[in-house]
This record gives structure tokens, sequence and C-alpha cells, in this order.
């Protein structure tokens, strides 16, 4: 498994911060009667705070101590500002958050206080000072770039680049080791997880001396001539780019001989001089007729023999000439020379001598007798290549262990090449570098069982198709070269390559990394499986945080088609749901947790995991503020008090604001981003003695928080002099620019009119209604006329009538109410 370097470091926190309470300064208007910095000066100037900065950031962040922090900063301009928070830091004090709305004409502003959430759930982590560097670990050992469990902040570096594996086995080599063969040296292959591997290094011990270098070779296995010793030992090791050396594996202590010959077994005959005494004999009269002119002599078998040239009839004698005979046996040489001329033919006067083969003395020199023995095999230089040793000739023949030079390593299949049942492959070979070669003897083996012949051929490929018997796991293949005289090389042997009966499934996995969750977020897992073993039964998992696995979809294979899974997870609740099952507890902020997804199939196979990190950001409840309440005095039922607040919602949430009064139903009054709400309450809606008022704010997950208002109404009998009716106009057309109202009363009774004309959903903002004209109907009933002109047609029309009389005793009343609209 590749390793990796991590750096730890401290994990720093800080805390969002969010609006609290209205601090009391509001503006209203279009911009172009003064600036945005402007207008946060002023506000903030009757307390002594000085703010002119030319930014408003819409993140801000508190470290729980004393130290502030701002983040995506716009320029502090009516322009740049849209609809939501801002925080601002004036330049002697305090932070402070602007809530801005605005339509298509103003901008509604309003400064507040700020708050933070000091619990360990709201806390935002980042990056701070380095721990520890350089600590190996696995991928997955920790979260990369997040805090993790223990506390500290990890973020992944380089990949540890780590030695090769140990070389493999030195197998034997073939044949007896002797002095001056070409031999190949073969040992099992290195791996490298970072794939880098250089090479490796060959030593020998020769006679169980120190170690030398003999190779640097990129295969495993290396041609070496045998030196002259009786014993040799090997061993290697793997080294990559990086310098990085394996452990050594070491080959027993070979045993290394002379070469062996055959020898055949002579008789060695010693040779004679030609050197016995002449001894004279006699004088007589001879003829030289016929008589042999010289004689020959058999060094090996002490002979003489006559020679063939002899003395014609015609032939002048003089004086001195010699001629030769020899006994019947070859013992005896007789000479004899002419003592003076005389005629041809005739007889001259010759001196007689003889000599005696048995006298002849032994030479040094011995020649190749009959053969007495062959095939005798002994080491080089038991016997004379051709020669006498003890009495016999010996001449060497050819080698025992005769061999050329092998083949080159295996260059296909590819070291570390992972099979499939019936299979086809191609092995091939570097050719051996000997002449005539005859053919290359190919085998294949499985599970190190016994050699399989592939065809004997001198073509340098081979065709092989692997087993389906899944019992067998393993193959490995081996090549000899064999040339006309049927001698043979060193085998090479290939990599020990594995069949893989049942391949692991794939995966591919898409979900997002790194993703932060919020409420009612979805969680897609999602992604691809392949498993190229037709008809496995795939089952693919997932799991979160090291908790139980759970299955996302079971299908079977067809080989070729991947396999598509999908499964969508809701974070609620600060939990993750599978439709309405939890499947985590509480899932903390500010964290890495982890998603992991593999694929098994049935035959006990299991793709990589591909694991996930993401954040959750649990929802916040909102918050709601009631302003203090006066108590009113002096009210009849007709009469109203307001309840006002602020609402805001710490992840920017929609909030929407209703209240109820004791077992009625709930009234909306607020729907928005956050900010300022208010409604009236009427004394007929509240009940004589305790009367209980819930305002509840919701956000848009239904996380809620409510305030609970409760208020104790007493009756007081006392006649009131003056009262206020209140009148809602619908206009039939939807709108209405102008009111015109005739109101009828009985004279006692005194009437001032108020008249609100605004759009829906705006505040009421009551003007006087004048009163144009007042005129008897009899002598009780008076009619006065009042009447209002907007500057536009308006929806939203309220009359506030506020009548009066100077005592208890007057009853008087109004008897109708008409009017027009325009």
């Amino acid at each position: 498994m590749v390793q990796y370097y991590w750096n730890k470091y401290n994990a720093l926190f800080k805390y969002p911060l969010s609006q609290d309470l209205n601090y009391g300064r509001s503006y209203s208007g279009n911009g172009t009667d003064t600036t945005l910095v402007e207008w946060i000066a002023s506000a903030l100037s009757g307390d002594n705070i000085v703010f002119d900065d030319s930014y408003l950031y819409s993140k801000a962040y508190f470290d729980g101590s004393s130290n502030y922090t701002f983040d995506n900063p716009t320029p502090a301009k009516f322009s740049n500002v849209v609809t939501g928070t801002y925080f601002f830091k004036p330049r002697n004090t305090g932070t402070y958050c602007l809530y801005v709305s605005a339509d298509a004409s103003n901008y509604y502003l309003a400064i507040y206080t700020v708050k933070w959430i000091e619990e360990e759930w709201i806390k935002i982590y980042s990056q701070g000072s380095l721990v520890q560097s350089n600590i190996i670990a696995s991928e997955s050992a920790y979260t990369n770039n997040a805090r993790n469990s223990d506390g500290f902040w990890y973020v992944r570096s380089a990949a540890v680049n780590t030695a090769p594996t140990m070389p493999g086995a030195f197998m034997q080599p073939t044949g007896a080791l002797e002095i001056g063969d070409s031999k190949a040296i073969t040992w099992g292959s290195s791996t490298d997880a970072e794939g880098n591997l250089k090479n490796y290094i060959l030593e020998a011990s020769i006679n169980g001396g120190s170690w030398n270098q003999i190779g640097t070779p990129t295969s495993a296995s290396f041609i070496y001539t045998i030196p002259t010793c009786t014993s040799i030992q090997f061993r290697v090791k793997a080294v990559d780019t990086a310098g990085l050396e394996s452990g050594y594996s070491t080959s027993a202590s070979l045993v290394v001989a002379k070469p062996k010959y055959y020898y055949s077994k002579y008789s060695a005959n010693q040779f004679y001089n030609d050197d016995a005494p002449w001894t004279k004999s006699t004088e007589s009269d001879e003829t030289l007729y016929l008589k042999p002119k010289n004689y020959t002599f058999d060094y090996s078998y002490n002979k003489y023999s006559p020679s063939s040239s002899v003395w014609g009839p015609d032939t002048p004698l003089y004086g001195g000439e010699t001629f030769y005979q020899v006994s019947s046996d070859g013992g005896w040489l007789y000479k004899s020379i002419v003592q003076n001329a005389g005629n041809t033919d005739n007889w001259s006067r010759c001196i007689l001598y003889y000599r005696k083969a048995a006298e002849n003395s032994k030479a040094t020199n011995y020649v190749k007798g009959t053969l007495i023995q062959s095939g005798i095999i002994a080491e080089d230089g038991t016997y004379p290549g051709n020669g006498v040793q003890s009495g016999y000739w010996y001449v060497k023949g050819s080698r025992v262990n005769e061999s050329i030079p092998p083949t080159g390593p295996f260059t296909a299949p590819a070291a570390g090449t992972v099979f499939k049942p019936n299979q086809s492959i191609t092995a091939s070979f570097e050719a051996s570098t000997a002449a005539s070669i005859s053919l290359y003897e190919v085998d294949y083996r499985y599970n190190n069982n016994t050699w399989t012949p592939l065809s004997y051929t001198n073509a340098l490929t081979r065709s092989l198709t692997t087993t389906t018997d899944k019992t067998l796991t393993t193959l490995q293949i081996r090549v000899r070269a064999k040339n006309t005289s049927s001698v043979y090389s060193d085998y090479i042997y290939s990599d020990v390559f594995v069949i893989e009966h049942n391949v692991v499934p794939t995966l591919t996995l898409n979900t997002e990394n790194n993703k932060t969750l919020y409420e009612n977020d979805s969680f897609l897992i999602d992604g691809s499986t392949l498993d190229k073993d037709n008809g496995n039964i795939v089952n693919v998992k997932y799991q979160l945080n090291g908790g139980q696995a759970k299955a996302i979809t079971t299908e079977i294979s067809n080989g070729t088609k991947p396999i598509v899974f999908s499964k969508q997870l809701t974070f609620k609740s600060g939990k993750l749901y599978d439709g309405e099952t939890a499947l985590t507890e509480a899932l903390a902020d500010g964290v890495a947790h982890q998603l992991k997804v593999f694929a098994e199939d049935d035959q006990g196979g299991k793709s990589a995991e591909q694991t996930r990190s993401f954040f959750v950001v649990p929802n916040r409840a909102p918050a709601i503020v009631v302003n203090p309440i006066e108590k009113p005095t002096g009210v009849i039922d007709s009469d109203k008090f307001p309840i006002s607040g602020v609402c805001s919602d710490p992840d920017g949430n929609d909030v929407i604001v209703s209240y109820k009064i004791n077992t009625s139903l709930a009234t909306e009054i607020y729907r928005g981003k956050g900010g300022d709400w208010t409604f009236d309450v009427a004394f007929s809606s509240l009940k004589i003695g305790e009367n209980i008022i819930i305002v509840e704010v919701i956000d848009s997950h239904n996380f809620k928080t409510s305030k609970t208002i409760k208020l104790n109404k007493a009756v007081n009998s006392t006649p009131i002099l003056n009262s206020v009716a209140r009148y809602k106009i619908v206009p039939p057309t939807g709108t209405a620019k102008g009111v015109l109202l005739w109101i009828q009363k009985e004279k006692g009774l005194n009437i001032d009119a108020e008249i609100s004309m605004t759009e829906t959903g705006v505040q009421e903002k009551f003007v006087e209604m004048p009163l144009t004209n007042s005129a008897p109907i009899d002598s009780f009933i008076t009619e006065d006329q009042f009447v209002y002109e907007a500057a536009e047609m308006k929806e939203n029309i309220i009359v506030k009538l506020n009548l009066s009389r100077e005592s208890a005793e007057v009853s008087d009343s109004i008897t109708l109410i008409s009017g027009v609209l325009s």
C-alpha cells in the first residue's frame, strides 16, 4: 500500500456572528440623499461611535476571546448592497450588523448588535500552527485538509517512496556448475509500490570470500561465466530510481567443479634408436648385382628392412660402393663395402660387417598404440589431451556437460500480468547468441506441477490458453536453446503469473468529495461497478463513519456492462436519513465525516474501497426577541395595543413569524430573511384574567423558537369620554385615490376623522381627514362631511374615527355612515 507524508496542525476555530438586538437606528429612502457610509456614520455618531470604513462584509466571526474576523467584502455603497445581512466594525468599538431590504425604489436599513453561539457544534474550524510534520500513514488514515476526530487538522503531502520488495528465491542453475560455463543466474522478481524499480545489484562470493558485484541487470536473470573456484554463492538486491534498496536475497552455496571430458585409453609404444655397433665379419668376393643399395629401420618395433632400390646388372663398380642384406626376421643387418673397382657384373673383393637390432638403445618418445578403453569420464587435466601417462596413451574427447549460451529474458508476458481463465496469451523471449541453433524448447507449468512442453521450434514466440481449472492459480514458463549438435543451454524462467479465476469488481464513485451538507440537503451516492465475470452476483454497499455497511443495489453481472448504482440520502435534524430511517447519530459540525463505497461478488471478490469526506452544518433554530410591552391603562375593548420585536436566523434561512392568543388560531405577521415585526392586539380579544400570547418563529426547515407573553386583563367600569372606531374600506375596483365621507350623528357626539391609505402589506400611516362641512338634518341629528384625496391610487384604506362626549350622561351615537370613492 502506498504511504504518504501527513502534516499535523492545530485546529483553529471561530464562531459565526448573527444579528441580535435592534440597535435602534433605521433608514428608509432611495439612497440619493446620503451615501451609505454617511448614513451609518450618522446613525452611530450619537453614541460617539466612529465609522469611516469603505467596506461591509457578508461574513463575520468571533474567536471566543476578543478577536473578530471578516470575509467577503462589499463596497459600502447603496448600489452594491442587496437584501441581506452585512457586518461592519467601527473604528473605535464593537462590531455591528446592518440589515438591508430593498425594493424597486427604496432601501430599508436597520442596525443591530451582534451575537455568537458559543457551542461546539457551531464552531468553524481552520488550519492553525504546525504540530508535527512528515507523519507516515496510508492515504485514508486521516481526512485530508480537515479537522479530524482527534481535534487536529491534517494535510496530506507527497507519497512516501518505499524500497522495493526483497527479490524472490534463486532458481537452481541447470546442471552442475563447471568452470568456464556461461550460466543463467535467475531469481524471483521484486515489486515496487511506486512503480519506480530501476535495476538489481547481483553479487558473488568466491570460495566463501568477500562479496563482489558482478552485474546490475534490469531483469531477474543474468548470464555469468563461472570462474575458477570450488564453490560460489550469489546474492541480489533491488534498487529504485530514488536509490532505496531492498534487502538481499541469498542463494545456497553452490559447488563448482572442473569441466569433465570423455577420454580414450591406448597402449603406449616406446621408440628405438638405430645405434647398434657394426662388427667386422670377413672379406670375400661378392657381386653387387641385384643387391639393395640401402635399408629402412622401424623405430617402433626395432626391425630392419631392405630398401627396394638395388644395384643393376650393368652398374660399374668402384671402390667404396655399399650394399645391404637383412635377415628374414629383421633382427640382423649386413653391410658389404667394395674394396676395389671392377667391371660390371664382375665380382669384387668386399669387406663384410653386421649389426644386431637387439643391441639398439631405446628412445625417450612414445607412440599411440592400440585402443584399450573408450568413454572414460574425468575432470579436465586428469589425463593428457593426446599423450602418455602411466604407460598408456590417452586422447581427450568431447565435454561431458557441454552447453551453449541461453536465450535472453522473456519479453512477454510483462512481469506482474494477471491472467483470466481461458485467456489466450503469447510468450516471447530473446534469441540465444549461440551459432547453429536448431530449436527452442518451451515448457509451462501450473502450481509448481510438472512441466508440460509447448511446441519445440526455432520461433521466438509461443501461444498458450490458460486453464479453467480453479485449483490452478499460478503459471510459469521456461525456455532453453538447442543447437544442431544437440547441445543445450541453461533454462531461462519467466515470472510466476497469477491466474485470477474470479476477477474482483472495479468501482467508480461519482460522489463529490468534501461536500458540505446543510439542512434538508440531499447526499447522492452514485457511480458504477464492473465485474468481468459473467454470472457473478454483485453487491454494492456503503458505510458511514465506519458504521454498519448497507446495501445500495444487488445485480447479476454480464461481464461487460457496468452496473449503475444510486442512493440518495437526506441530511436533516443533524442526521443522515434514508427515507425516514436515520442512518447515523447526530453528526458534529466542523469535523470531516467519511463515506466508503465498495462492491463485493459472490465469489469472495471485493473492489477497492472508494472514500469521500463530507461535512455538515446542522440547522440552528431561528431567534426571536419581544420588545418590552408598555402596560396600557384607561382603554376600552375596542382599543388596541402593539406588540413588536425582531426575528433572525443564524443560517440565513427564510422565517415566518406568527402569533396566537389563548386558544385561537395562529396568525402570520412576518415572512422574510429576518427583521422587525409587529402586530396589534385588540382588548376585545382578551378574556378577563390571565391571557397567554405565543409568538413563534419558524424557519424553512421547520425549526422553531417561541416566546410566551402572559397578560392579565382586569375590568374597570369607569365610564369613558373618548373612544376610537376603525373602519376598513374595500374599493370595488381594488384601489381608490379619494374618499368622501358623510356621518350622521346625534348632536351630543363629537367626531374627528383620520385616514390611512397605503399599499397592501405596508404599515398603516394615519393622517388627518379634514371636516369640510357640517349641517343639521333635524333638531336632533347633524351630518358631518369629511374629504381626503391621496397622491396616487391605494389598496389598503382604513378610516379611524375619534369619538368624544362632554360627560358620562351623554349617550348620543352615530346613526348613519355613507360615502363615495374616487
